[in-house]
């Protein structure tokens, strides 16, 4: 999976709106039933940060799916997600 790589412009941009405070990343590397995934694996990731008010903005994501996102609590649509743009 070749995902487009993030410009210096957009690095500069999104640094300038978002403030990263802390990145959990849990990974399951098994099928789901213990024994070794042979192709995919599951991981759950956390991005603790500050964001100025009103803000828009991304995080960047190599996945083939994504089966659920939250903001603030809050259920974000991901049924537009396509692995071919990240």
């Amino acid at each position: 999976m070749a995902l487009p790589n993030l410009t210096r412009d957009q690095a500069a941009e999104r640094a300038a709106l978002v403030t990263v405070a802390n990145y959990r990343i849990d990974l399951d590397l098994t099928d789901g039933a213990g024994a070794p995934g042979e192709r995919t694996f599951s991981s759950v990731t956390t991005v603790e940060f500050d964001a100025l008010a009103g803000a828009d903005t991304y995080l960047d994501l190599a996945a083939e799916r994504v089966r659920r996102a939250t903001l603030n609590g809050r259920e974000i649509d991901v049924s537009g997600y396509d692995e071919s743009t990240g």
